[in-house]
Protein backbone atom coordinates (compact mmCIF):
# COMPACT_ATOMS: atom_id res chain seq x y z
CA UNK A 1 0.00 0.00 0.00
CA UNK A 2 1.26 3.49 -0.79
CA UNK A 3 1.45 6.79 1.03
CA UNK A 4 -1.65 7.62 3.10
CA UNK A 5 -3.04 4.16 2.30
CA UNK A 6 -5.69 2.80 4.64
CA UNK A 7 -6.08 -0.87 5.47
CA UNK A 8 -9.58 -0.55 6.88
CA UNK A 9 -11.99 2.37 6.67
CA UNK A 10 -15.35 2.70 8.34
CA UNK A 11 -17.97 5.46 8.40
CA UNK A 12 -20.60 5.82 11.11
CA UNK A 13 -23.31 8.45 10.66
CA UNK A 14 -25.54 8.00 13.73
CA UNK A 15 -24.88 8.25 17.45
CA UNK A 16 -24.06 4.89 18.99
CA UNK A 17 -23.00 3.26 15.73
CA UNK A 18 -19.55 1.99 14.73
CA UNK A 19 -17.69 2.37 11.47
CA UNK A 20 -15.49 -0.67 12.13
CA UNK A 21 -16.23 -3.38 14.69
CA UNK A 22 -14.29 -6.45 15.72
CA UNK A 23 -15.07 -9.26 18.14
CA UNK A 24 -12.57 -11.81 19.41
CA UNK A 25 -14.21 -15.13 20.23
CA UNK A 26 -13.78 -16.04 23.86
CA UNK A 27 -10.83 -18.33 24.34
CA UNK A 28 -7.09 -18.00 24.68
CA UNK A 29 -5.93 -14.54 23.63
CA UNK A 30 -8.50 -13.56 20.97
CA UNK A 31 -8.04 -10.30 19.06
CA UNK A 32 -11.03 -8.38 17.72
CA UNK A 33 -9.08 -5.82 15.67
CA UNK A 34 -5.31 -5.96 15.06
CA UNK A 35 -3.14 -3.29 13.50
CA UNK A 36 0.63 -3.29 12.94
CA UNK A 37 2.75 -0.35 11.84
CA UNK A 38 6.20 -1.50 10.71
CA UNK A 39 7.84 1.61 9.23
CA UNK A 40 9.24 4.85 10.61
CA UNK A 41 6.40 7.04 11.84
CA UNK A 42 3.89 4.28 11.14
CA UNK A 43 0.69 3.81 13.13
CA UNK A 44 -0.84 0.43 13.80
CA UNK A 45 -4.31 1.75 14.59
CA UNK A 46 -5.32 5.38 14.02
CA UNK A 47 -8.48 7.01 15.30
CA UNK A 48 -9.73 10.57 15.04
CA UNK A 49 -12.75 12.17 16.65
CA UNK A 50 -13.94 15.44 18.15
CA UNK A 51 -14.51 13.77 21.54
CA UNK A 52 -12.39 10.59 21.53
CA UNK A 53 -9.99 9.44 18.87
CA UNK A 54 -9.86 6.07 20.63
CA UNK A 55 -12.26 4.98 23.38
CA UNK A 56 -11.90 1.73 25.30
CA UNK A 57 -15.02 0.31 26.91
CA UNK A 58 -12.89 -1.75 29.27
CA UNK A 59 -9.29 -1.99 30.42
CA UNK A 60 -6.53 -0.27 28.47
CA UNK A 61 -2.90 -1.38 28.52
CA UNK A 62 0.35 -0.69 26.73
CA UNK A 63 3.84 -2.17 27.02
CA UNK A 64 5.25 1.21 25.96
CA UNK A 65 4.60 4.76 27.12
CA UNK A 66 1.38 6.78 27.42
CA UNK A 67 1.91 10.36 26.33
CA UNK A 68 0.14 13.63 25.60
CA UNK A 69 1.52 15.13 22.39
CA UNK A 70 1.75 18.93 22.74
CA UNK A 71 2.47 21.50 20.01
CA UNK A 72 4.68 24.39 21.17
CA UNK A 73 4.60 27.95 19.72
CA UNK A 74 7.92 27.32 17.93
CA UNK A 75 6.33 24.34 16.08
CA UNK A 76 8.16 21.73 18.12
CA UNK A 77 5.87 18.84 19.06
CA UNK A 78 6.82 17.09 22.29
CA UNK A 79 5.57 14.24 24.47
CA UNK A 80 4.56 14.57 28.12
CA UNK A 81 4.30 11.19 29.79
CA UNK A 82 1.72 9.79 32.20
CA UNK A 83 2.77 8.91 35.75
CA UNK A 84 2.11 5.24 36.56
CA UNK A 85 1.30 3.70 39.92
CA UNK A 86 1.03 0.19 41.39
CA UNK A 87 -2.55 1.00 42.43
CA UNK A 88 -5.55 2.88 41.04
CA UNK A 89 -5.42 6.41 42.41
CA UNK A 90 -7.45 9.52 41.67
CA UNK A 91 -6.14 12.88 42.83
CA UNK A 92 -7.33 16.45 43.23
CA UNK A 93 -5.67 19.75 44.06
CA UNK A 94 -6.76 22.93 45.81
CA UNK A 95 -5.85 25.85 48.03
CA UNK A 96 -6.96 27.18 51.40
CA UNK A 97 -6.05 29.65 54.08
CA UNK A 98 -5.73 29.38 57.82
CA UNK A 99 -7.84 31.58 60.05
CA UNK A 100 -6.27 31.92 63.47
CA UNK A 101 -4.32 28.74 62.79
CA UNK A 102 -7.21 26.57 61.55
CA UNK A 103 -8.87 25.80 58.19
CA UNK A 104 -11.59 23.36 57.12
CA UNK A 105 -11.37 21.94 53.59
CA UNK A 106 -14.44 20.36 51.97
CA UNK A 107 -13.81 17.80 49.25
CA UNK A 108 -15.45 18.28 45.87
CA UNK A 109 -18.71 16.26 46.14
CA UNK A 110 -18.37 14.95 42.57
CA UNK A 111 -14.77 13.87 43.24
CA UNK A 112 -15.93 12.06 46.40
CA UNK A 113 -18.33 9.96 44.33
CA UNK A 114 -15.43 8.63 42.23
CA UNK A 115 -13.25 7.53 45.15
CA UNK A 116 -13.50 5.44 48.33
CA UNK A 117 -12.75 7.86 51.17
CA UNK A 118 -13.66 5.11 53.64
CA UNK A 119 -10.54 3.26 52.47
CA UNK A 120 -8.43 6.24 53.51
CA UNK A 121 -6.78 8.98 51.51
CA UNK A 122 -3.58 11.00 51.60
CA UNK A 123 -3.27 14.78 51.94
CA UNK A 124 -0.07 16.68 51.12
CA UNK A 125 0.21 20.27 52.37
CA UNK A 126 2.44 23.13 51.19
CA UNK A 127 2.32 26.46 53.12
CA UNK A 128 2.62 29.59 50.99
CA UNK A 129 4.12 31.72 53.74
CA UNK A 130 6.12 31.69 56.97
CA UNK A 131 4.59 29.59 59.72
CA UNK A 132 5.45 26.84 62.19
CA UNK A 133 4.27 24.19 59.71
CA UNK A 134 0.96 22.53 58.89
CA UNK A 135 -0.68 19.21 59.64
CA UNK A 136 -3.98 17.43 58.98
CA UNK A 137 -5.89 17.28 62.24
CA UNK A 138 -8.93 15.34 61.11
CA UNK A 139 -10.14 13.43 58.04
CA UNK A 140 -13.74 12.56 57.20
CA UNK A 141 -15.46 11.22 54.09
CA UNK A 142 -16.38 14.79 53.10
CA UNK A 143 -13.27 16.78 54.03
CA UNK A 144 -10.37 17.41 56.37
CA UNK A 145 -9.06 19.98 58.83
CA UNK A 146 -5.71 21.76 58.60
CA UNK A 147 -3.93 23.25 61.63
CA UNK A 148 -0.67 25.03 62.29
CA UNK A 149 1.97 23.16 64.24
CA UNK A 150 2.71 24.13 67.83
CA UNK A 151 -0.67 25.77 68.33
CA UNK A 152 0.22 28.56 65.89
CA UNK A 153 -2.36 31.26 65.12
CA UNK A 154 -1.22 32.48 61.70
CA UNK A 155 -3.41 33.18 58.70
CA UNK A 156 -1.06 31.68 56.12
CA UNK A 157 -2.37 30.41 52.77
CA UNK A 158 -1.56 26.87 51.64
CA UNK A 159 -1.95 24.45 48.75
CA UNK A 160 -2.99 20.81 49.09
CA UNK A 161 -3.01 17.61 47.07
CA UNK A 162 -5.33 14.73 47.90
CA UNK A 163 -4.81 11.18 46.62
CA UNK A 164 -7.49 8.50 47.06
CA UNK A 165 -8.32 5.00 45.79
CA UNK A 166 -10.63 4.74 42.79
CA UNK A 167 -14.05 3.50 43.83
CA UNK A 168 -14.55 -0.18 43.11
CA UNK A 169 -10.86 -0.87 42.42
CA UNK A 170 -9.46 -0.40 45.91
CA UNK A 171 -7.86 -3.85 46.15
CA UNK A 172 -6.05 -3.93 42.80
CA UNK A 173 -2.28 -3.77 43.05
CA UNK A 174 0.15 -4.80 40.30
CA UNK A 175 -2.03 -7.56 38.83
CA UNK A 176 -0.08 -10.26 37.02
CA UNK A 177 -1.23 -10.52 33.41
CA UNK A 178 1.32 -13.01 32.09
CA UNK A 179 4.18 -15.27 33.16
CA UNK A 180 5.37 -16.31 29.68
CA UNK A 181 9.02 -15.71 28.80
CA UNK A 182 8.30 -14.69 25.18
CA UNK A 183 5.88 -11.99 26.29
CA UNK A 184 8.28 -10.61 28.91
CA UNK A 185 11.27 -10.72 26.54
CA UNK A 186 9.33 -8.94 23.81
CA UNK A 187 8.50 -6.11 26.21
CA UNK A 188 12.11 -5.88 27.42
CA UNK A 189 13.40 -5.68 23.85
CA UNK A 190 10.86 -3.02 22.94
CA UNK A 191 11.86 -0.88 25.94
CA UNK A 192 15.57 -1.32 25.15
CA UNK A 193 15.04 -0.12 21.58
CA UNK A 194 12.52 2.58 22.51
CA UNK A 195 15.12 4.36 24.66
CA UNK A 196 17.03 5.39 21.52
CA UNK A 197 14.10 5.60 19.12
CA UNK A 198 12.77 9.07 18.34
CA UNK A 199 9.11 8.87 17.34
CA UNK A 200 8.09 10.72 14.20
CA UNK A 201 4.56 12.07 14.08
CA UNK A 202 2.79 11.75 10.75
CA UNK A 203 -0.53 13.54 10.46
CA UNK A 204 -3.18 11.53 8.69
CA UNK A 205 -5.32 13.21 6.07
CA UNK A 206 -9.02 13.32 6.67
CA UNK A 207 -10.87 10.65 4.75
CA UNK A 208 -12.76 12.08 1.80
CA UNK A 209 -16.50 11.83 2.21
CA UNK A 210 -18.85 11.13 -0.73
CA UNK A 211 -20.63 14.17 -2.17
CA UNK A 212 -23.93 12.76 -0.94
CA UNK A 213 -23.17 11.45 2.54
CA UNK A 214 -26.85 10.66 3.11
CA UNK A 215 -26.57 7.96 0.44
CA UNK A 216 -24.38 5.87 2.72
CA UNK A 217 -26.23 3.03 4.43
CA UNK A 218 -26.51 3.28 8.20
CA UNK A 219 -23.95 0.91 9.74
CA UNK A 220 -25.40 -1.75 12.06
CA UNK A 221 -24.90 -1.27 15.77
CA UNK A 222 -21.96 -3.33 16.97
CA UNK A 223 -22.68 -5.34 20.12
CA UNK A 224 -19.97 -7.24 21.99
CA UNK A 225 -20.94 -10.66 23.44
CA UNK A 226 -22.25 -10.63 26.99
CA UNK A 227 -19.99 -13.52 28.03
CA UNK A 228 -17.67 -13.02 31.00
CA UNK A 229 -14.35 -11.43 30.09
CA UNK A 230 -11.48 -13.88 29.49
CA UNK A 231 -8.13 -13.76 31.18
CA UNK A 232 -5.86 -11.01 29.88
CA UNK A 233 -3.26 -12.16 27.38
CA UNK A 234 -0.79 -9.55 26.16
CA UNK A 235 -0.26 -9.68 22.38
CA UNK A 236 3.35 -9.47 21.26
CA UNK A 237 4.42 -6.32 19.50
CA UNK A 238 6.74 -6.63 16.51
CA UNK A 239 10.25 -5.43 17.27
CA UNK A 240 11.02 -1.86 16.13
CA UNK A 241 14.13 -1.73 13.94
CA UNK A 242 17.06 -0.49 16.07
CA UNK A 243 19.33 2.43 15.09
CA UNK A 244 22.13 1.81 12.57
CA UNK A 245 24.78 2.19 15.28
CA UNK A 246 25.36 -0.98 17.33
CA UNK A 247 22.16 -2.75 16.31
CA UNK A 248 21.01 -5.30 18.91
CA UNK A 249 19.93 -8.73 17.77
CA UNK A 250 16.12 -8.87 18.07
CA UNK A 251 14.65 -12.00 19.68
CA UNK A 252 12.61 -14.47 17.70
CA UNK A 253 9.06 -13.74 18.83
CA UNK A 254 5.79 -15.44 17.93
CA UNK A 255 3.98 -13.66 15.09
CA UNK A 256 0.40 -12.50 15.14
CA UNK A 257 -1.89 -14.67 12.98
CA UNK A 258 -2.32 -13.44 9.43
CA UNK A 259 -5.63 -11.65 8.98
CA UNK A 260 -7.68 -12.52 5.87
CA UNK A 261 -7.47 -9.92 3.10
CA UNK A 262 -10.62 -7.72 3.07
CA UNK A 263 -12.67 -7.60 -0.13
CA UNK A 264 -12.06 -4.65 -2.43
CA UNK A 265 -14.67 -1.97 -1.93
CA UNK A 266 -16.07 0.85 -4.05
CA UNK A 267 -17.56 4.12 -2.88
CA UNK A 268 -21.10 5.15 -3.77
CA UNK A 269 -21.40 7.05 -7.04
CA UNK A 270 -18.16 5.69 -8.49
CA UNK A 271 -17.39 2.90 -10.99
CA UNK A 272 -16.50 -0.63 -10.19
CA UNK A 273 -12.77 0.01 -10.36
CA UNK A 274 -11.23 -0.79 -6.88
CA UNK A 275 -9.57 2.09 -5.04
Amino acid sequence: MGSDAVGAYGNATNYGTYGVGGTGAYGSGPTGVAGIGSGSGSVGVYGGGSSYGVYSDGNFATSGTKAAVVALPDDRVISLYAVESPENWFEDFGSGQLSNGVAAIELDPTFVRTISPEAGYHVFLTPNGDCHGLYVANKTVTGFEVRELGGGKSNVAFDYRIVAKRKGLESLRMEQVSNEHDVAEGIRQFIAQRASHLPHLVLHKQFEQPADASALPTPPRFEAPANPAPAIVLPLRPAIPPPAVQPPKPPVLPKLPQLPAPPMATRPGQGNEPK
